[in-house]
């Protein structure tokens, strides 16, 4: 069997299940056949002696998966072995590489005698099929399509209902990787016909959606689109224009300077108010702790007392000398009250004043971004 240059033979195809022939294969053209007798009947030459269980387990054993059939039972405990003649890493030669593969577990195959694998390896059939995709039929790496399974499928063939597809839900565009392949073509280029079915699918599906109402803001009305796209293109011509004989006022850069200024003005002002602010909320904390003084008399009564807890009597001269340092005491509280209701009235005044500053400058502000534009 050659296979894109390359070139491979299979020397035998063997069981651990006596029950299952050993068939051993030689240079040219090998025919299976049964062995007629004078007890055969018309068409005995040809069925029942294990021509399709061969190439199914042919398959098998290169990475394909186990047959219906042979999920019994009685074969759980066995394994089918193949020897093939396989191209060397190199490429140079060809080494006899034995092949072993269970019925149980399916996942594991057991190689031995090949310079891709160094001396007897147990293999994940996942390696086993990367090794044939690499070393055999030399797929690239970044190519999806074909696969090892399409390939052998087609080359060691179950089915005959077309004769470029594998089986028969194969899609057109992957059969014609496939073939294109073996003859020889770029499988990343011919597998751009995989991007291009998935688009047409994918548009089918989206006019099907439409049509089911699934996407209500789409339409399938060909003329209104073409409408709404003629719309759309006149919008953008204008807005093109536009943007062409959209010119600055030449005297941008004044206007912007006067901006800046006011900006600055605005910012002064809010620093300002900030503190007055503070200022405010001083005063009105200290008015609030104010507390009026004691009347005099009764301020002088208290000292008496205390006096007399301590056995002494003041005379009628100390008394009014008191008293006089009582009333001069009460004017400098209700000064320093009139002292700080003034200087509340005054940052409050002042704040009112900020607040109108401050709403001239942003009116002057807005008149000065207020640039003209020449269209």
């Amino acid at each position: 069997m050659a296979t894109s240059g390359v070139r491979m033979f299979l020397s035998s195809l063997t069981s651990s299940d006596p029950r299952f022939k050993t068939l051993r294969f030689r240079e040219g053209l090998n025919i299976l056949v049964a062995d007629r007798t004078e007890a055969s009947a018309q068409g005995d030459s040809r069925n029942s002696i294990g021509k399709t269980s061969f190439v199914k387990i042919l398959r098998y054993m290169l990475g394909g998966d186990l047959p219906s059939e042979f999920k019994v039972p009685e074969l759980a405990e066995h394994s089918f072995t193949v020897i093939l003649g396989l191209p060397t890493v190199e490429g140079a030669g060809e080494e006899k590489v034995s092949v072993t593969r269970a019925v149980s577990p399916t996942t594991r195959v057991q190689l031995s005698g090949w310079s891709a694998t160094p001396g007897s390896t147990d293999l994940h059939v996942d390696e086993w099929r990367e090794l044939l995709s690499r070393h055999v039929f030399r797929i690239p790496a970044d190519a999806i399509r074909p696969t090892v399974g399409q390939l052998w499928a087609q080359l060691i063939r179950t089915y005959f209902g077309n004769p470029i597809k594998g089986h028969q839900a194969e899609a057109d565009w992957e059969s014609g990787v496939k073939i294109g392949f073996m003859l020889g073509l770029s499988p990343e280029i011919l597998g751009k016909a995989g991007d291009v079915d998935r688009l047409t699918k994918q548009g089918k599906a989206i006019r099907r959606a439409v049509r089911e109402g699934a996407i209500a803001h789409l339409s399938l009305d060909e003329p209104a689109l073409r409408a709404q796209l003629a719309t759309t293109r006149r919008q953008r011509d204008r807005m093109q224009q536009d943007l062409r004989s959209f010119k600055v006022d030449e005297r941008y850069a004044d206007h912007q300077q006067e901006a800046d200024r006011i900006s600055g003005a605005i910012q002064s002002l809010n620093d300002e108010a900030l503190a007055l602010q503070r200022r405010s909320r001083e005063l009105d904390e200290v008015l609030r702790d104010e507390v009026q003084p004691p009347q005099g008399g009764d301020l002088t009564a208290r000292l008496a007392r205390v006096y007399a807890e301590i056995g002494l009597v003041l005379p009628d001269v100390v008394s009014r000398r008191y008293d006089e340092v009582v009333a001069f005491h009460e004017s400098v509280v209700r000064n320093r009250r009139s002292f700080l209701e003034q200087e509340l009235g005054a940052v409050k005044s002042r704040l009112e004043s900020i607040d109108a500053e401050r709403r001239a400058w942003t009116a002057k502000d807005l008149r000065s971004c207020s640039y003209s534009t020449r269209l």
